[in-house]
């Protein structure tokens, strides 16, 4: 198999521009104004310099995405909060508000209160050391936008830090943990080495060891190696590497700037010194030993990719590891996606981890599967069931042939399998994403409404209701056949529409009908439905209520930690926003709202809509009701 290789003249001449934090999520999830769509660079942070050729196979026009969307009302009373970046994917718009006394690089914010800021007195109502914790035990999110959305909009949010003692959180040889720290290490869990660079910029000159290796680690997994190095002086000229990872990470740092600037003599004095000192990283003197003298030293494959490492592969233009794209940090997968170098297997499960992860959209993943090699043997396969084994394969063969496929009726059916096999992947909305242009292209019409409902669910998913409305109206022209499908449809079609829910007069009786229906999927969805409708305000008849507490077993998926949501409500109570926010994701993260139990995110959808946050409490209830749901899948 031909492995990847990402050499030192990719790894090194990315751009040094940045424009901004990525879009996650379309219109529908609730923005209120667009601006104009990011390029390549902005949704992936490789600049200019980056691969050309990845993610761009087919030099289409890749769709506009959404923006960071507010929908919360802003803060009247702005302390001083230095507002890096106004817009995202602006460059030139950087501003400062508020007294310039009172500035400090916590505050630091990359999103003005028109693109999704969550204010600056998010942190209001919350003690310091409860906010501290949550920020250090913050999980990455996948598979949901409206959640990924609402995590990076919390750390991109510059805001007054609560008042209170701070938590001790073992900081090392590099001192105290502040908020700009819990920020960046909490942005670099999830991905986003473009922010967490930018962010770390906010740092004074004289930053923490944290901050620095912060910084250096985020320029390293974008190719910026320069910028990496800048930040060297802010580390630990001495400590243990052994059980300082700060230390280690200097070391480290040392040996590959020094081969970066024309010195592997001296680089070569640093790998000692380390061996010297006990640090235990085979994989490190392998990579040194090649990009310094061009020598041979053999290693175990290693279990993890860091950015550290990633960056040293580059230097001593070596071939990744065949697993490269499973065991890399994330943070370093937007490069791998779009690496064209690379053996497509490879460059498609990095795609698909990233998009899981909201790092790239549907234009970076639609070309990585592009970039598979298939035979008309395995197109034919389609037609006898006779698929690639791996799943990722899978997905990208019926890509192809999606794009192949000239008929309209053909082509959403395939939609729906690819969506189908999406979705169990964490991947609904970036293949939603990617086949837009494919699915845009068709005339929606009476001919069609037999297979409607794919796209009706395909544009759901997406968030985009005038769409999803146009295809449910030409279901209508096939008078019938579609039995309660057109139901569930049209609730969430009913969330997606409108500041206040309209529920038509029989909706009581509907959903007794449901429940009461003896068809277990039924039942699910008509429970999950009115757990989502009462969270969102809606008056339910009694005998609802009294019908699903009969029925728990309606009722499936993770339950989170109940004290989680005694804290979610507490906090949603006192207008606690950024605590909210912080304890929804902590309780959603892991399985998010299509395998947690629908009570548990109907709570959260309750808590947000309670912090004004009611577009992204309808999406939530919508992505709950969408796992709940087999309309329009294949």
């Amino acid at each position: 198999m031909c492995l990847a290789v990402f050499g030192a003249s990719q790894a090194l001449a990315a751009a040094d521009a940045y424009s901004g934090p990525r879009s996650i999520v379309p219109p529908g999830f609730g923005a209120s104004g667009g601006t104009a769509a990011p390029t390549e660079a902005d949704r992936t942070g490789l600049g200019d310099g980056g691969d050309a050729g990845a993610g761009a196979d087919d030099g289409a026009a890749r769709t506009a995405p959404a923006q960071l969307f507010p929908s919360g009302s802003a803060a009247t009373d702005e302390p001083a909060v230095r507002v890096i970046r106004s817009t995202p994917g602006a460059s030139g718009t950087s501003i400062q508000v508020g007294r310039l006394s009172r500035v400090d690089a916590a505050t630091a914010s990359l999103i003005g209160p028109e693109s999704g800021n969550l204010g600056s007195d998010m942190w209001e109502n919350s003690r310091r050391g409860d906010i501290e914790q949550l920020l250090a035990d913050l999980p990455p999110v996948q598979g949901s936008p409206v959640l990924i959305n609402l995590r990076q909009r919390l750390l991109l949010t510059g805001a007054t830090p609560p008042a209170g003692m701070t938590a001790s959180l073992g900081a090392g040889s590099g001192g105290g943990r502040d908020f700009l720290t819990l920020r960046l290490d909490a942005l670099l869990t999830a991905g986003r080495a473009n922010d967490a660079l930018e962010l770390a910029a906010a740092a004074p000159k004289s930053r923490s060891a944290s901050i620095a290796m912060a910084q250096a680690r985020a320029a390293l997994a974008l190719g910026k190696g320069n910028e990496a190095c800048d930040a060297l002086s802010a580390l630990p000229a001495n400590g243990d590497p052994r059980t300082e990872p700060h230390a280690a990470f200097a070391l480290k740092l040392s040996a590959y700037c020094q081969i970066l600037g024309g010195n592997p003599e001296l680089s070569d004095i640093t790998a000692d010194l380390a061996r010297e000192e006990g640090l235990d990283d085979p994989l490190f003197y392998s990579l040194q030993a090649a990009a310094a003298d061009g020598i041979r030293l053999k290693a175990p494959q290693p279990k993890t990719l860091s950015e550290i490492d990633f960056a040293f592969y580059g230097l001593a233009k070596k071939d990744l590891p065949s697993a490269a794209a499973s065991i890399a940090v994330p943070s370093v997968l937007p490069a791998l996606a779009q690496d064209a170098k690379a053996a497509p297997a490879i460059r498609i499960a990095a795609a698909e981890r990233a998009a899981e992860l909201g790092l790239v959209g549907g234009d970076v993943l639609g070309a990585a599967y592009k970039a598979a090699n298939f035979t008309q043997k395995d197109f034919d396969g389609l037609k006898s069931g006779d698929y690639p084994d791996s799943s990722t394969m899978r997905r990208a063969l019926l890509f192809q042939v999606i794009a192949r496929e000239v008929m309209p009726r053909k082509q959403l059916q395939m939609m729906a399998l690819a969506l189908s096999t999406a979705e169990p992947a964490g991947l609904a909305y970036p293949t939603a994403e990617a086949l837009k242009p494919s699915l845009d292209r068709i005339r929606i019409g009476a001919e069609l409404a037999g297979v409607a409902p794919i796209a009706v669910r395909a544009y759901i998913v997406l968030g985009d209701a005038a769409k999803a409305d146009a295809w449910r109206k030409a279901m209508t022209s096939a008078g019938g056949g579609f039995g309660r499908g057109t139901r569930e449809l049209d609730a969430m079609l009913r969330l997606m529409k409108g500041d206040k829910i309209d529920l038509p007069d029989d909706i009581g009786a509907t959903l007794l009908g449901d429940l009461r229906s003896g068809v277990t999927s039924t039942q699910r969805f008509a429970a999950a439905e009115a757990v989502m409708l009462d969270a969102l305000g809606a008056d339910l008849p009694k005998e609802v209520w009294n019908t699903i507490l009969d029925r728990r077993d309606l009722f499936t998926g993770a339950a989170p930690r109940e004290a989680l949501f005694d804290q979610m409500q507490a906090a949603s109570t006192r207008g606690a926003r950024g605590e909210t926010v912080l304890l929804a994701l902590t309780a959603l993260a892991d399985h998010g709202p299509s395998g947690t139990h629908a009570n548990a995110v109907a709570e959260a959808v309750k808590s947000l809509r309670n912090i004004k946050l009611e577009g992204e409490a309808r999406r939530l209830a919508i992505e709950a009701l969408l796992a709940r749901s087999s309309i329009g899948r294949g």
